[in-house]
């Protein structure tokens, strides 16, 4: 039983800890102008697992969601 609640946190875990790792490249590119490539590579993949997340179970996708369209917005949105 350990053993599924451990697959079950990380489940929950990982998508979320990717999306805050996108956050984080997405703000570090909106400030200094580096690492645009990563920046969206790392969006990119909170992005598929959103979907994954959302296709097999909603509520494991939406978190990822969120995050994921906050890294996009930092990274698009034009400077003034």
């Amino acid at each position: 039983m350990e053993d599924l609640a451990l697959l079950v946190s990380l489940m929950l875990f990982v998508p979320i800890a990717f999306g805050l790792v996108a956050l984080v490249l997405a703000v570090v590119y909106r400030a200094k102008g580096k690492l645009k490539k990563t920046a969206i590579g790392f969006t990119a993949v909170v992005g598929l697992m959103a979907g994954f997340g959302l296709a097999a179970y909603a509520p494991l996708g939406v978190a990822p969601l969120i995050l994921m369209a906050t890294a996009l917005l930092i990274i698009y949105i034009p400077k003034r």
